[in-house]
This record gives structure tokens, C-alpha cells and sequence, in this order.
């Protein structure tokens, strides 16, 4: 090459964020809790596969593991709150994606993993690169089938009724639609408050995310439907939305 001549470079095209980048940029400023919750790579986490066949026996000795460190606690009340625990640190990032964005992970890859700390309780989700787009709808529901093996695995463990961890999944799932009015219209925001008031699914089978249609004007949060029953564990009371009220109190208040 001639002395003094000079060479454009065209500068590369930046890197596209992954999914879980983009969340976790969406939700850093105002729900930094929910933020880096759903990841490519925690190598410092604990991850047991949600896709494979022996999921329900990690899950179910995960969960016993993080009873362990609470030893004479209630039982459904542990259970409750692992549930609790998980459907804080999961769906709110999830919500975020399709309510903002029509897209998820593809969460029914091999490689999604729930992510738990050194005691067992959950802390978020190892996913894939694939990346689902659809209707809300249809990824809503496929939150659902997600999250059906956890539930029905701990619920077993605890011999608890599947709609008590399920009401907490439909906690965090109005409380996360009434957020996203900050940043989403009413029509964003519309499948997911209708998932919430159907009773039934399409096919005739009740929803477990069912709550009912009526929804706090202030907040855009509908109201629980089923006790969490975390007032069964030490240091806990009935939660400010519970639907069993205070005459399950001893009159005394003690």
C-alpha cells in the first residue's frame, strides 16, 4: 500500500441485545429487583432443569433442601412461600416481554433451568437463545404451561392444593400488570387482565390464574382470591390483601 494513503474502515454493525439483556435494561430503573432475573449464563447459581425428565425429583429435593433451613415450620406455608419466591423473581421479567415487547424466551428448551441460591430458594431462570414471538395470548399461555410441573410438584410435596401456589403466580401476575401501566396502555395490558378475569380456558379447563374481572382502580391490581397461608410460618402475618379477614384471628388479637 502507498505511503499516505488512507483506508476507511466501516465500523461494524453493534452487537443485537439478547432477550434477557433487553429485559433486564427495560426493568433496571423502576423494578430493579426483577432485573437480571432471566439469563443466558449464571455460573455461580445453582440450576435445575425445568424440560427434563427427572425435574420434578430436582424440584422436589430443592424444596426440601430450603425446608431444611427452616426446620419446625409449617409446610404449606413453605411451600406457599417458595412459590412466592419464584413466581417474584420469574414472571415479572416474563410480563415485562410480552406485554412490551410479544416476545419470551423459549422457555420449553432443554436448557431452561430455575436458578436457585446455596439454600434452595429460587432466584430466577437460565434460558436459551431462542426466542418465542406470538400473540399475548399465546404466550401467556404458555407461562402457564411453564410453570404447571413446578407447581404440581410442590403442591404434592406440601399436600397442598394447586390453587394456593397458583393464586401467588396470579398475585405477582396483577401486580405486575397494575406496574406496567406506568410504561404500557390499556391495550398492551389487555390480555393479561383477561387471563386473569377467564375462568375457564379455551378448552374448558379452569384457569388457574382465575381471579375474577374486578380490579383495584388505583393500583389495577385484582384482588387474591386464596390464602397464601405464609401467616402458618414464624414472623409472618395475614398478608394486607387476604381474602380470609381477620376473623381468622383470635378475638384477643393475641
Amino acid at each position: 500500500m502507498p505511503a499516505g494513503d488512507e483506508v476507511e474502515c466501516a465500523a461494524s454493525d453493534p452487537p443485537i441485545a439478547s432477550l434477557p439483556d433487553t429485559l433486564s435494561v427495560l426493568l433496571r430503573e423502576r423494578w430493579p429487583f426483577c432485573s437480571d432475573r432471566i439469563v443466558h449464563d449464571a455460573a455461580d447459581s445453582e440450576a435445575i432443569s425445568l424440560t427434563d425428565s427427572g425435574a420434578n425429583e430436582a424440584l422436589g429435593a430443592c424444596f426440601e433442601h430450603w425446608c431444611r433451613t427452616m426446620p419446625g415450620e409449617d409446610r404449606r406455608g413453605l411451600g406457599s412461600l417458595w412459590t412466592q419466591w419464584y413466581a417474584v423473581t420469574v414472571w415479572p421479567p416474563l410480563i415485562t416481554g410480552i406485554v412490551l415487547l410479544g416476545k419470551v424466551p423459549e422457555l420449553t428448551s432443554r436448557d431452561t433451568q430455575l436458578l436457585v441460591d446455596a439454600d434452595g430458594c429460587p432466584s430466577g431462570l437460565r434460558v436459551a437463545t431462542g426466542v418465542r414471538v406470538d400473540d399475548p395470548a399465546t404466550l401467556f399461555d404458555g407461562l402457564i404451561q411453564h410453570a404447571t410441573p413446578l407447581i404440581d410438584t410442590i403442591a404434592t410435596a406440601t399436600a397442598t392444593a394447586p390453587r394456593v401456589p397458583w393464586s401467588n403466580v396470579a398475585n405477582v401476575t396483577g401486580w405486575m400488570l397494575g406496574e406496567l401501566r406506568t410504561v404500557a396502555d390499556e391495550s398492551a395490558l389487555a390480555p393479561g387482565y383477561e387471563l386473569l378475569a377467564r375462568a375457564r380456558e379455551a378448552d374448558g379447563c379452569l384457569n388457574p390464574l382465575y381471579t375474577g374481572a374486578d380490579r383495584a382502580i388505583a393500583t389495577g391490581r385484582p384482588a387474591r382470591r386464596v390464602c397464601c397461608l405464609r401467616y402458618r410460618l414464624t414472623g409472618f402475618d395475614y398478608c394486607g390483601d387476604c381474602p380470609i379477614t381477620c376473623r381468622c384471628q383470635p378475638a384477643d388479637g393475641s
